[in-house]
């Protein structure tokens, strides 16, 4: 269902030389800054052929999922210029209306001291992404959508920013939005993925996904 959507409305996201569609977990990673730009976003299903720092879709289930890497010409605006986005999207293969989606982007910084801008630039690139799927019917509040920024270089949790539970709730309440801070994932099936969260987490339950909080 999400993948017949995006090809009547962003066909040229299906074309991209580097689409995956596997039963295996998704490494996904960034090699533009490693590169100087001679490769971007690459997602693979073999963590051999991963080199760098990644975050992880784990998918136990064998379910297929797709994974279709974003470029800087993905997104075009109504006034001719090209949007900011994230590194990718990533849902079922064959699901219908309630299928999960997750976008995933990654900053690629060692220092904690700058957790706090890349991941608020983080949380606007893929709040701004999933808006232009939504803003075209891809996807809507049926579909639980999965916001990822993630910090490869970085153990968990990320220091020095957090959101609040008021904001987490609220995403989830108003649009089936979670918005979490994590370097994986994992596929429970096609309505749910599994969020890992820390020791201690506060965990709230909204519908059929529990959503596990940070404490403040």
């Amino acid at each position: 269902m999400i993948q017949e959507r995006i090809k009547a409305h962003y066909p040229h996201h299906l074309t991209v030389e580097k689409r995956l569609t596997t039963e295996k977990s998704i490494y996904v990673a960034d090699h533009s800054l490693a590169t100087q730009g001679d490769r971007n976003v690459e997602l693979v299903d073999d963590p051999s052929q991963v080199s760098i720092e990644h975050f992880t879709l784990n998918n136990p289930p064998g379910m297929t999922i797709t994974g279709l890497p974003f470029s800087q010409k993905s997104f075009r605006r109504a006034d001719g210029q090209f949007a900011s986005q994230c590194e990718c999207v990533i849902y079922p293969k064959e699901g219908d209306e309630e299928s999960w989606i997750c976008f995933v982007e990654l900053k690629y910084s060692a220092k904690p001291a700058n957790n706090r801008s890349n991941l608020m630039k983080a949380r606007r690139q893929l709040l701004r992404t999933q808006a232009c799927y939504r803003c075209k019917q891809v996807i809507d509040k049926r579909n639980t959508c999965y916001l990822f920024a993630s910090l490869p270089k970085q153990t968990e949790p990320f220091l020095h920013f957090t959101l609040t539970q008021s904001y987490l709730i609220d995403l989830k309440r108003r649009f089936n939005i979670v918005l979490r801070f994590k370097n994986s994932a994992e596929v429970l099936n096609h309505t749910m993925l599994r969020v890992y969260s820390h020791p201690n987490p506060h965990i709230t339950t909204n519908g059929n996904s529990t959503c596990r909080v940070r404490d403040e």
